[in-house]
């Protein structure tokens, strides 16, 4: 009797620790913002518990689409790191390949979740020394995007895709996931098709 009268004092405490924070319910799920450049989408997706990731995607009415089983995706990404000390940072670029694969639903092609930068593999936009964040806090500028098959390229004839993040985040079409969870969810996957569908 007594450790059951103990568990519902901690339980009551906890509950109310939690109501007392102000979140609200749902302030760890997933949230996402996409914008189409032409046939290009890109989405950010804030997971909360694991970062930001991307996810990049060539519809269906891009002129490449059809024309193989795959859509490469070639990427440059323009960051700064700005130092924690308030010093000067010049901007830099990163480029890097993708191959998207065909979305189930016929949309296009795409690809998997995307993390923000890496420090040891080849997953992420970036790859960033481990003790560059230790100073730095990243701030990515804009993206870029051209696609390639078999030598072919849609390249918004040489210009690139090109997304700047205060774009995507003034005018980009915004999601709130009903799930938290470190991978990128199902009904956020939804979202990023629907996208690309329009």
């Amino acid at each position: 009797m007594k450790r059951t009268a103990m568990f519902l004092a901690a339980a009551a405490l906890l509950t109310t620790a939690a109501f007392a924070s102000n979140y609200p319910p749902d302030y760890l799920n997933q949230s996402a913002v996409a914008l189409a450049n032409g046939p290009a989408v890109l989405a950010e997706v804030n997971t909360v518990t694991s970062g930001q990731k991307y996810v990049i995607a060539y519809k269906k009415t891009g002129a490449l689409a059809g024309k193989a089983d795959h859509v490469n995706a070639y990427v440059r990404v323009t960051y700064r790191l700005i130092p924690f000390n308030g010093g000067y940072s010049a901007p830099m670029t990163a480029e890097k390949q993708f191959k998207l694969q065909p979305e189930w639903n016929g949309t296009g092609y795409i690809s998997g979740e995307i993390s923000q930068y890496t420090s040891y593999g080849t997953d992420g936009l970036l790859f960033l020394p481990s003790q560059a964040l230790t100073y730095n806090k990243l701030e990515i500028e804009k993206i870029e995007l051209a696609f390639n098959v078999n030598g072919q390229w849609d390249s918004n004839y040489g210009s690139n895709y090109t997304i700047s993040m205060n774009t995507l985040y003034r005018a980009g079409e915004r999601f709130k996931s009903s799930y938290t969870s470190q991978n990128i969810a199902v009904d956020t996957w939804n979202f990023i098709v629907g996208l690309m569908r329009k």
